[in-house]
């Protein structure tokens, strides 16, 4: 039976619907199957710190379990109606009986798309510098790095914030900042006019 050409037309229109729909839902399925494979890879082990409701310093450094290295998040705490920095320069000293061995960055600086550099010059001593040259995003409260090193555990406690005049940039970030635990000296003593000030170790 010959068919008429606009009838033959509309035949193929369905069955090519047919088949595009098919084709979409069979790649729906096969986008969401990555998109939890991609999201499971993605969400590594995050390392188990202090709550932010346990925190008093502005800059604070917590024991953390990752693994079976001695670990130290460094949280930062931004108070309400305190500015948040865009960049940051931070110092921590740690012992001789402690091997550094690498760092990881926090949700902190995940959530403002900012990178961090961990440089270790010196011996006992590392430089965190927190970044961005693509944006202008101020940290929240958050985990800003955890620190990793090989020892042993009593060690961490010897493991130190480096007071300075400054942490963060812009300058008003550095208002009110405290450490814990810091090297500076136990009275609280202010730095400089900006009020930044170390609370002593803990």
């Amino acid at each position: 039976m010959k068919m008429n050409t606009p009838l033959l037309h509309m035949v193929w229109l369905l069955i090519a619907s047919a088949l595009i729909l098919a084709g979409c839902e069979g790649q729906g399925r096969g986008s969401s199957a990555r998109g939890a494979i991609l999201s499971g890879s993605a969400e590594e082990p995050q390392p188990t710190g202090a709550n932010l409701d346990e925190l008093s310093a502005t800059l604070s450094l917590k024991r953390a379990a990752v693994g079976g290295d001695q670990a130290l998040a460094l949280h930062y705490l931004k108070r309400e109606g305190q500015v948040g920095p865009r960049s940051a320069e931070l110092f921590v000293s740690y012992p001789a009986s402690l091997s550094y061995l690498g760092e990881r960055a926090g949700g902190a600086l995940t959530t403002a798309s900012k990178e961090l550099i961990v440089q270790s010059n010196r011996e006992g001593l590392l430089r965190l510098i927190v970044m961005s040259t693509a944006n202008l995003n101020t940290l929240e409260s958050g985990v800003i790095a955890t620190l990793n090193w090989r020892g042993p555990s009593e060690a961490l406690d010897e493991v130190r914030i480096q007071a300075r005049a400054t942490y963060f940039a812009p300058s008003e970030a550095n208002i009110g900042v405290t450490l814990s635990p810091s090297d500076a000296a136990l009275d609280s003593e202010r730095l400089n006019s900006t009020g930044t000030h170390s609370d002593g170790g803990e």
